[in-house]
């Protein structure tokens, strides 16, 4: 067992069933090639199944199943090559027919080299392995949001999709994050020659499809339930009695009043979310969901007639989204520093990096 399993198992706890072991061996012989360690090793644990209902993760198995795919290795294979994957292979053959590529950057197999379907998501998202090296081990995970058709690529395996580059470049700041469900949750306070810098986040996840009435919101929108936010704000006046003067910053996934949010990836009931900050006089918000860089400012309603209180939202796009080799899209990261004032203050700037295929290196 690998060190990533292990922690998968700290986390998950064992299996509330054991299974047999898949005949791994019998791979090559039936279906051309071999399965990554990691998801052997996850497979022959956990088998099947889905996690948290979020993650749902297929594996090969003797079972019959109701679409006529195959038992054994073929059937998991036949999942991309008749299932699912057979849609999304249509879906690239008609962007290539339109000279547009990059929507469908990938071949799906059986292409040479093609994806290889391992589990989808909750959300309609779909995961792959990338097949193209000889070496499954070798194998980066892709990731297509099939809402926004856009796509993500991994090296390091499917139960470390960061591999350990992402530990080296950001050591312990990996894992400061709060787990799905927990609501609000104080990651840190950096302090550094006097200034505190606060970080809070909350999970604005949608819980329940009951809470939404459009169907397609079920696919990735949020929802800043008062209940989370009420405990953003209770850990923001804690911290500040506790730390003053400090500078608070909120985390949270989907942005409150982005700009150019698509009708089905909304973050549901957002003005619970912008009433408290501008309530607990939060001057910086970060985001993410929108795969889009952006930095915008959220007014209060009695801004432009008092001159109330406003705040920024950064979102910070992706660097994980995939771009053909010289795309007219650059693929970008975003740093922010803030400089936080001692006796209370604090302005932020942004330095973009761009990712060089020549140099293989961001500049």
């Amino acid at each position: 067992m690998g060190p990533a399993l292990g922690q998968i198992m700290e986390l998950m706890g064992p299996p509330l069933t054991v299974g047999a072991a898949s005949p791994w061996d019998d791979a090559v012989a039936e279906v051309g090639f071999g399965f990554p360690a990691d998801y052997r090793d996850f497979v022959d644990v956990y088998g099947a199944g889905a996690v948290n209902d979020e993650l749902f993760i297929a594996a090969p198995t003797l079972r019959p199943n109701g679409f006529g795919f195959r038992t054994g290795f073929g059937g998991f294979v036949d999942q991309t090559t008749l299932g699912l994957g057979r849609g999304i292979a249509e879906m690239r053959e008609n962007a290539v027919a339109l000279e547009d590529e990059e929507t469908y950057p990938f071949p799906i197999l059986p292409e040479p080299g093609g994806l290889l379907i391992w589990g989808n998501t909750a959300n309609g998202d779909v995961c792959f392995w990338d097949t193209h090296d000889a070496e499954p081990d070798r194998w980066p995970v892709v990731v297509l949001l099939l809402s926004s058709r856009r796509w993500d690529r991994f090296d390091g395996g499917m139960l470390q999709p960061g591999g350990t580059e992402f530990d080296a470049l950001f050591g312990s700041a990996g894992n400061a994050v709060w787990p799905v469900g927990q609501g609000a949750y104080l990651i840190d306070v950096l302090r550094r020659d006097g200034a505190k810098l606060a970080l809070i986040g909350g999970d604005l996840s949608l819980r329940s499809v009951s809470d939404v009435t459009n169907p397609g919101h079920i696919w990735g929108a949020g929802y800043a339930y008062k209940v989370v936010v009420d405990e953003m704000v209770d850990l923001t006046n804690r911290v500040r009695n506790k730390e003053s003067p400090v500078e608070v910053v909120w985390l949270v996934h989907f942005p409150p009043r982005f700009p150019h949010a698509s009708a089905l990836l909304p973050l549901l009931d957002e003005d619970v979310l912008v009433s408290a900050a501008h309530g607990s006089k939060i001057n910086y918000l970060l985001a993410g969901h929108t795969h889009e860089e952006d930095m915008y400012t959220v007014l209060d309603s009695y801004h432009s007639i008092y001159g109330g209180s406003s705040f920024e939202v950064l979102c910070g796009g992706t660097a994980t989204e995939h771009r053909l080799p010289h795309s007219a899209d650059p693929r970008t990261a975003h740093l922010l520093e803030f400089d936080v004032q001692p006796g209370g203050g604090c302005a932020v700037s942004k330095r973009t990096l761009s990712w060089s295929d020549p140099d293989d290196y961001w500049l």
